[in-house]
């Protein structure tokens, strides 16, 4: 049995996985894990973004701001 080294270079870890997936038994694998990883909530979200409430550098995170975070969020969880 050929085993990899464990590398902490986190391209080259990509690069690592991306050619086992090759193999289509150990697609079929990571398919099932990222599916049963993945979880929804009840809103239909799979990730949310939690502001502070408090002050951040001197400045208040008001609602209109909070709510152009929220937004863009959304967008580059679309996105990706």
């Amino acid at each position: 049995m050929y085993v990899l080294p464990v590398c902490t270079d986190k391209p080259e870890r990509i690069k690592q996985y991306r050619s086992i997936a090759m193999f289509p038994e150990c697609a079929w694998c990571l398919d099932e894990i990222c599916d049963d990883f993945i979880h929804e909530d009840k809103n239909g979200e799979i990730i949310t973004l939690k502001l502070p409430q408090r002050r951040m550098n001197d400045k208040d995170l008001n609602k209109e701001r909070q709510a152009i975070l929220q937004e863009e969020f959304a967008r580059f969880v679309d996105l990706f």
